[in-house]
């Protein structure tokens, strides 16, 4: 008898052994119940957000402008930026024009469309005159005679759009920061040879310039003028051949490239350079511009500035 007594207590025991383990294993399953919702929403989630940044239909990846160029809703625009923004596709009517949200403008001018608007977005103008050195193509570029008959033309391939000849320089009307590049379709009608200049440049105020001649060489101009070759070596380009020509300035050093190649690189005083426009200088041509494009951020200070006063 004894011994049953002592063994109601371990009974007791056993009893709430079983409830604790019971209550262990509802908390268990209530814990099961939270994660598995945590893990659906996050899984939708994780869904949704794949589905904003997944590639369009054309293979590209999302864009990161704002709609209609605008910025994100984390950066707030000044007041010379917003004016600039409003104003400036009108004054120079590129054939595409986009505002990028690390405060970068890109520009492209498609020559071969002869927009006439486009004339006033350079210094000089382009010109209409046949005997201006800085003007639009005419009949007698695009098209030359085939055969002995002077009746039947036939097209000039990439003959058509901007045409420079003997000397000159034009700049777009346009002020950027020195974190810039440009590049331009250009099309040999003459062969190359030492004395000639073909130089996409950025030059400041005071018309000192740093540019990339013939995408192979980095120099130094001043008022239009050589005045030296920093960096890189001479490398024709032959009669009828078509080049892509750029130069990137950037923190200090400039760079000529062709056809995306780069092929020198220089240094420049930032402080000489803070602030310039993209042009083109030239002499001894007689050749052709298809297309221009540019990437870079402005100098909004002095472009709103401009734009006013221009309005």
């Amino acid at each position: 008898m004894m011994a049953a007594r002592d063994s109601l207590p371990e009974r007791d025991g056993m009893k709430q052994g079983r409830g604790g383990r019971v209550r262990f294993l509802e908390l268990a399953v209530s814990i099961g119940v939270v994660c598995a919702s945590v893990a659906g929403i996050a899984g939708r989630l994780e869904g949704e957000e794949s589905a904003k940044e997944a590639p369009g239909p054309t293979g590209e990846e999302p864009s990161k402008e704002g709609k209609g160029g605008s910025p994100p809703a984390s950066r707030k625009l000044g007041i010379d930026e917003e004016y600039v923004r409003a104003n400036l596709e009108k004054r120079l009517s590129p054939t595409s024009i986009s505002f990028l949200d690390d405060g970068r403008v890109r520009l492209t001018f498609d020559f071969e469309s002869k927009t006439e608007e486009q004339s006033g977005a350079f210094l000089p103008n382009i010109s209409k005159k046949s005997n201006e050195v800085f003007r639009w193509t005419n009949r007698d570029d695009e098209y030359w005679a085939s055969g002995l008959s002077t009746t039947t033309l036939q097209k000039a391939e990439h003959q058509i759009g901007v045409k420079i000849a003997n000397a000159g320089a034009a700049h777009l009307d346009l002020w950027f920061t020195d974190e810039v590049e440009a590049e331009i379709d250009y099309y040999s009608a003459v062969n190359s040879t030492k004395k000639q200049l073909v130089a996409v440049v950025f030059t400041n105020e005071s018309k000192k310039s740093i540019g990339s001649d013939l995408g192979v060489q980095c120099l130094t101009l001043s008022s239009g003028k050589p005045v030296k070759t920093v960096d890189g070596e001479l490398d024709p380009l032959k009669v009828h051949t078509l080049a892509r020509l750029k130069l990137v300035v950037k923190n200090g050093s400039y760079e000529a490239w062709r056809d995306g190649k780069q092929k020198a690189k220089a240094e420049y005083k930032k402080k000489d350079f803070a602030s310039g426009r993209v042009g083109i200088v030239w002499s001894n041509v007689g050749s052709f511009i298809n297309r221009l494009e540019i990437s870079g951020k402005l100098d909004y200070k002095k472009v709103a500035a401009d734009l006013r006063k221009k309005k």
